[in-house]
């Protein structure tokens, strides 16, 4: 009976430790994590730009919404580089090649980040940061432009519609939805496609150290993979977000870093509700017959890259 008496004192003694331990060791933990949020907080940051969706003037990627984003990041101390976080197959002409240009223009180093798709006018975009990284798996290329109309000809000549012409010179009607292209009119245009195809190859060429030639005979406007991108020249590192990170980080000269994305402001719910409201009446008001008339006269040439 004494010796388990003795014995007691001892137990609570290992208790009293064990606590002390456990609680020292989440005390080290918790200073461990608050050290790591700090340093993070600490870090040089890096901005994170998104361009998703169709390039176009006042489309889902707005080449003056993100032009306005990359300068607002190139004017900021505190970011030392920009990753361009890309998920897009590109879209008009005129409207990606003022993203390259902001891009471009950049005075702080720029990576382009390529997720699922890049292709197209986001291609162009792409090949104007300083590297390019994608996802093995992801979709780039398709180097070249399209032109699309609509024609109503052959609807028209079912119901009995004539089309008449009036214009000033044989090529002012080119595009019309009326009427069929003529091959005057389609030669025209096919020059127009030539000209714009040939300045997207220059670009592309140029911003990757590539010849002419080389690039022309790749702009058949096909996709192609990340993996298959680099072995042609046209990607230089394979990965997501970490590599996109470290990438940009090499490129600063800086060992450690935080994102930080920055995006358009989102509209007021207000905005939102107003917007769709006064859409609905709008197209209600003009009618069917008003729509179709509107859709010719906006649909001559649509211009794509």
């Amino acid at each position: 009976m004494a010796t388990a008496k003795q014995n007691k004192p001892n137990v609570g003694i290992w208790k009293v430790l064990s606590a002390v331990i456990i609680i020292f060791v989440l005390l080290v933990g918790i200073g461990a994590m608050w050290k790591a949020k700090s340093d993070l907080s600490l870090a040089p940051a890096i901005a994170v730009i998104p361009i998703q969706g169709e390039i176009g003037i006042n489309g889902a990627a707005d080449p003056v919404d993100i032009s306005k984003l990359i300068s607002k990041a190139d004017k900021d101390v505190t970011i030392k580089a920009i990753i361009l976080e890309i998920n897009s197959p590109g879209g008009s002409v005129v409207a990606s090649k003022e993203i390259a240009n902001a891009i471009k223009s950049a005075q702080k180093p720029t990576v382009a980040w390529i997720r699922e798709v890049g292709a197209s006018g986001a291609f162009w975009a792409a090949t104007s940061a300083d590297k390019i990284v994608a996802d093995p798996a992801s979709l780039t290329g398709s180097i070249g432009v399209t032109a699309s109309y609509i024609d109503f000809a052959k609807a028209m000549d079912k119901y009995g519609i004539t089309y008449n012409e009036l214009a000033s010179g044989e090529l002012k009607e080119t595009g019309s939805p009326f009427k069929e292209l003529t091959a005057k009119e389609k030669e025209y245009l096919m020059g127009k496609v030539i000209t714009l195809k040939d300045i997207f190859v220059a670009t592309i060429a140029a911003n990757r150290n590539l010849t002419f030639d080389y690039v022309n005979e790749k702009a058949t406007g096909e996709v192609w993979l990340g993996t298959e991108a680099k072995e042609m020249g046209f990607v230089d590192v394979l990965g997501g977000k970490a590599e996109a990170q470290a990438t940009a980080q090499q490129l600063a000269n800086i060992t450690k870093s935080r994102l930080v994305t920055m995006e358009k402001p989102k509209p007021l719910l207000a905005d939102l509700l107003t917007g769709n409201m006064g859409s609905m009446s709008y197209w209600i008001g003009r009618g069917i017959g008003d729509s179709w008339t509107a859709l010719a006269s906006n649909s001559k040439i649509k211009m794509d890259a």
